[in-house]
């Protein structure tokens, strides 16, 4: 708008009759003359350039209508009959073959592998030449075992208040009582137990006990112990019964002591018997 049609306002003007408020203000020099007609036309407003329209998506062409199937069972494989009908007939025969064969070999016993071994003659003992007469192993050395008899007096120390008692199932005819009673007076000792080589070996004590429980006895190998050993009943007072027990034993001769540190007596003593492991 250009400044000579610019309103200027001055000081207001008496109203006029009949109007109120802006429009009743008289206009300084007159009424506003008209504006001329417009001969040009009015240049376009000026706009953003348009991005060109993309080209049209390619039509896809539809999908053949899919075909009527029944339920997936996976993936077929092309099976050959012949293979099958040979699988058939194979089987069987092969069993049977196999169960013709085992039939027709001969029932193993122990002896059949020594009899197809050739002898000291050269045949086999099914054959005709002579045969060799087995020679049997030799019988293994039995181990040796050492007896001790408990009232041999010329071997062993007796204690004084041990006493000897006439047994018939006894080895000698006699046993050992009143052994212990919480004295060193009750011990008895085997002097004379001799061992060819150091090592381990298996004492058996042969004993009666009359009573209903069982009894201790401490038992003693040169010097060292005590190794305590309960005695179960032996069901009499003139039934023997053993009880092995493990000592180890030097090379020479070794003492093996029987005692009791209780108030109570012992069983019976009837021999004792070492023999190696």
């Amino acid at each position: 708008m250009s400044p000579s049609r610019r309103d200027s306002y001055g000081p207001p003007g008496p109203p006029r009759p009949g109007a109120t408020g802006r429009a009743g203000v008289p206009r300084p020099g007159g009424p506003r003359p008209p504006r001329p007609a417009r001969t040009a036309p009015l240049d376009p407003p000026p706009h953003r350039e348009r991005m060109p329209r993309p080209d049209a998506f390619p039509e896809i062409e539809p999908l053949p209508p899919a075909r009527p199937r029944g339920h997936y069972r996976g993936k077929r494989r092309q099976e050959n009959p012949w293979a099958s009908y040979g699988l058939i007939v194979a089987v069987p025969l092969v069993l049977v073959l196999l169960i013709v064969g085992f039939s027709a070999l001969p029932p193993y016993t122990p002896n059949s592998r020594a009899q197809s071994q050739p002898n000291g003659a050269g045949t086999t003992a099914a054959g005709t030449g002579p045969a060799s007469p087995a020679q049997a192993d030799p019988p293994a050395a039995a181990t040796p075992v050492s007896v001790y008899e408990a009232e041999s007096a010329g071997q062993n120390t007796l204690g004084p208040t041990t006493k000897k008692r006439a047994v018939t199932a006894a080895s000698g005819g006699e046993v050992i009582s009143s052994i212990g009673h919480g004295t060193p007076a009750g011990d008895v000792k085997f002097n004379a137990v001799t061992a060819t080589t150091a090592g381990k070996y298996t004492l058996t004590i042969y004993y009666l006990l009359g009573d209903t429980v069982a009894h201790r006895l401490a038992l003693w190998v040169n010097g060292r112990g005590p190794t305590v050993l309960s005695f179960p009943p032996s069901g009499g007072v003139d039934r023997i019964k053993t009880f092995r027990a493990t000592v180890t034993l030097t090379a020479g001769t070794n003492n093996i002591r029987f005692s009791n540190a209780t108030q109570a007596f012992g069983p019976d003593l009837d021999r004792i018997t070492v023999q190696p492991q």
